[in-house]
């Protein structure tokens, strides 16, 4: 997470619960970078994808999706 906000300016945007334990991370940056992480019970954590041109999407209020 360190080198993620050191090298790339990335900070956490979202998470969530993958397999029993294993936990998923975003990561992004304001200039459009993006990592996703998955660290499993034991500690170790995995870089599992990254890329460019991230956007976060805003649910607007009454749209069902």
């Amino acid at each position: 997470m360190k080198m993620l906000a050191d090298q790339y300016k990335e900070d956490p945007v979202g998470m969530g619960l993958a397999q029993p334990g294993q936990v998923i991370e975003v990561f992004a940056s304001s200039n459009g970078s993006w990592t996703m992480v998955m660290t499993m019970p034991d500690g170790k954590a995995c870089l599992i994808a990254a890329g460019d041109n991230w956007e976060m999407v805003t649910k607007i209020k009454g749209n069902p999706i």
